[in-house]
Order: C-alpha cells, then sequence, then structure tokens
C-alpha cells in the first residue's frame, strides 16, 4: 500500500470513529442539556397561587413583581418552623386580641409580614402609615413588608396598599382576606410590588 492510500485509510478511520463518538455523546448531551433547563426551571417558583379560602388553612400566597410567591414550611429537619405563623395577637392598646400580625416566609430566606390593629369585622384595611415594624415595634401601625436578599421594603404614606379582610372571627382565631401593597426600602429608595395576596390563617 502506497503512503497516500495508507494515509487516506487512516483519515477515513479516524472520520469514522469520529462520526461513532459524536452519536453516542449526543443522547447524552442532550439528557445533560434537558436537566440543566429543568434545573434552571426549578429555580423559578412556578406553584400556583393558594386558593382564596377561609377555613383557617394557614396559606399565604401573591406575586412579588410579578412572580408567584407561595409560604413555605421549613425543610431543614431539625429547625422546622410554619411556612405560615400568627393570626390574632394582641397589643400595648389592645388587651382583647383583635390585631392581626402574619409572617410569611420562603425557603429561600424571604419573608413577608402583614399587620393590621383592631381587625373585629370584614373590611378594607388600608397600609399607609409611617411605622415600626413588629417584633421591634411596641405599637406598630398597619403596614406590609417584604424581605429580600438583605433588603427589606415597608409601606409608608408614599408607598401604600390595603387589606381586604373576607373573615375576622376572633373567637375561633381564623382571618382571611387579600391584599396588594407597594413598599420600598428606605436606603436606595428600591420599590417591590405585591400583587393578587390571599391569606387564610388561624392563630397558633
Amino acid at each position: 500500500m502506497s503512503f497516500i492510500r495508507y494515509k487516506q485509510a487512516v483519515d477515513n478511520t479516524f472520520k469514522n470513529k469520529m462520526e461513532l463518538h459524536k452519536r453516542m455523546h449526543l443522547p447524552i448531551l442532550l439528557s445533560a442539556g434537558m436537566l440543566f433547563w429543568l434545573g434552571s426551571c426549578k429555580k423559578e417558583n412556578t406553584e400556583p397561587l393558594p386558593e382564596a379560602t377561609q377555613v383557617g388553612a394557614n396559606t399565604l400566597g401573591c406575586k412579588v413583581n410579578g412572580r408567584n410567591w407561595v409560604a413555605q414550611d421549613s425543610n431543614e429537619p431539625f429547625n422546622r418552623t410554619f411556612g405560615v405563623e400568627g393570626g390574632y395577637q394582641g397589643a400595648l392598646v389592645d388587651s382583647i386580641r383583635n390585631c392581626v400580625w402574619i409572617e410569611a416566609r420562603r425557603n429561600d430566606g424571604t419573608l413577608l409580614h402583614l399587620y393590621m390593629r383592631r381587625v373585629d369585622k370584614p373590611g378594607i384595611y388600608p397600609l399607609r402609615l409611617l411605622t415600626d415594624g413588629r417584633p421591634g415595634a411596641l405599637v406598630p401601625y398597619d403596614y406590609g413588608f417584604y424581605f429580600d436578599s438583605s433588603v427589606s421594603y415597608m409601606t409608608k404614606p408614599s408607598h401604600t396598599g390595603t387589606v381586604t379582610v373576607t373573615r375576622a372571627d376572633p373567637t375561633n382565631g381564623i382571618v382571611s382576606g387579600t391584599f396588594e401593597f407597594t413598599a420600598s426600602d428606605p436606603k436606595n429608595q428600591r420599590t417591590v410590588t405585591i400583587t393578587d395576596g390571599r391569606f387564610d390563617v388561624k392563630t397558633r
């Protein structure tokens, strides 16, 4: 066999091996790409918002800047916490426990608070006053609060909202309703928009 024919045979063998290598690894690459795509999708919360019930189901969900946000129970085996806590609370200005404080959290570290004073009947409760939040404030006013990545957002006169209470039942410890608000970070004036909020909480 001449050198030229030998070289052609080697080149053809190499090309065949490369083609076989591509065919064998293409499904693996496609599978890896699919897994990466699925993993990326999981980072964005696509969990549907809970129904707007009035039975004390201890649920809370909303949209944060247009994306679904649903409270989650802790997934840490030795530090179990509920995704939604609070309900009817007492306060220095209210000895009959008809203030409502709700704390909701997700496992990614984000938090959402709602606080309303004297919730003794269904109705609309505005979130519009400048106040400190619980637990630091002894006598807070109605407010909405959101925490994300070390940034705290709070309602105030320039960034307001409302809570529409649909069930106010201090006797059974159940409070339910819907909410929306815009809150700001006082340090750099960034804002967050909360819409389509709903909660159904039984005091515990």
